[in-house]
């Protein structure tokens, strides 16, 4: 009966730490993907602001010639 209380105690301490294990990992890459989004937002945002900054404006006259006017 001890062995079998002996084995339950060190299968309980293995699960205790595998589970803090997968947890850290688990927020890990959490954090991760938090970064690489913001990353992402950032790029997105500054994609944006460099257009509004160089506008291109698209005429087309009646004929059929078409221009680009480009703010620069």
């Amino acid at each position: 009966m001890s062995t079998f209380i002996a084995w339950l105690i060190f299968f309980a301490i293995v699960g205790l730490i595998l589970t803090a294990i997968f947890a850290q990992v688990w927020d890990d890459a959490k954090e991760i993907g938090a970064e690489q989004q913001r990353r992402k937002d950032f790029r997105e945002t500054n994609h944006w602001k460099q257009k509004a900054q160089h506008p291109m404006i698209f005429i087309k006259e009646l004929d059929g010639e078409e221009f680009v006017l480009r703010r620069r």
